[in-house]
């Protein structure tokens, strides 16, 4: 049995969702895995504004890396990164 909890992450000042942190329990493999959907706001255009996901990364990480541009750079094939950073439970 898996239990999921989802978590906003905001920005202290703006109140702005900076990301989604993802909690999985996985009973059969006992295991405890925190990973981080990462989001950036991308520019105004003529339609407003659009969220872009970045990369889903380990709750550490994006403890150790937050604010820093290069965690949460864009990247031409995004299914390779969110091969990358799932949970081997899935």
């Amino acid at each position: 049995m898996k239990l999921i909890n989802k978590a906003r992450l905001f920005k202290k000042r703006t109140n702005r969702l900076m990301a989604w942190q993802l909690h999985i329990f996985d009973s059969k493999l006992n295991t405890h895995s925190t990973y981080v959907h990462a989001h950036k706001l991308a520019r105004h255009d003529s339609q407003g504004a659009k969220h872009e996901q970045i990369r889903m990364i380990k709750q550490s990480e994006f403890k150790q890396f937050k604010g820093k541009k290069d965690i949460l750079r864009e990247t031409n094939n995004p299914q390779l990164i969110t091969n990358q950073f799932k949970p081997n439970a899935f």
